[in-house]
């Protein structure tokens, strides 16, 4: 059987999280959302900052390196590049990393 709840019930769950807003730390679903948002939020404006870096730094940022830097979500490697965006001396040390070279 599936739950259902009635249009006029959600004005009172509503009112329950925002009086007791703890509550919503109690129900696992919510905390899985919660943390699935601040991972993409988080992964975006590495990305973002990333990519402002580089063309701050750098100037001209190839398409494929702007490319690959979009196409991850694995912030470990995006902590990584900004690292590397610190210590480069070229344009070239940050591509053989973003694209995956030696």
């Amino acid at each position: 059987m599936k739950p259902e709840i009635r249009e006029e019930t959600w004005s009172y769950i509503d009112r329950f999280f925002q009086e007791m807003p703890d509550a919503m730390t109690k129900l696992p679903t919510i905390l899985d959302a919660f943390q699935k948002v601040v991972q993409e939020t988080s992964a975006e404006s590495q990305k973002r900052v990333l990519i402002r870096l580089l063309r701050r730094k750098f100037a001209s940022v190839p398409k494929k390196v702007v490319q690959k830097i979009e196409a991850t979500d694995d912030s470990d490697q995006l902590d990584n590049w900004l690292d590397q965006v610190i210590v480069a001396d070229s344009l070239a040390e940050i591509e053989r990393v973003a694209t995956g070279k030696s």
